[in-house]
């Protein structure tokens, strides 16, 4: 079972004031999953991938966060390769 700690914050972008954020911020995220190297590993290594989204408290529009559930060694790995640059 996947501890709180290994839930992260994979990845974070702004949409702006549409009618259905849900439709828009679906599109954002397949293509990150689908062009980014960051995203395939999420995508291919996570347990569980959910979105959540928010108003933009300093605009008009929405924050979209997506979120991924990790094993240890996994998470590990993410860190390792994804977050340090």
């Amino acid at each position: 079972m996947t501890s709180p700690q290994n839930r992260f914050c994979v990845h974070r972008f702004k949409l702006g004031d549409v009618e259905d954020p849900e439709i828009y911020c679906d599109t954002a995220i397949f293509e990150w999953m689908e062009k980014s190297p960051a995203g395939r590993y999420c995508k291919d290594n996570s347990k569980n991938l959910f979105r959540k989204i928010s108003q933009d408290d300093f605009g008009y529009g929405f924050q979209v966060d997506v979120f991924a559930d990790f094993e240890d060694r996994e998470f590990t790995f993410y860190a390792l390769k994804y977050l340090t640059k």
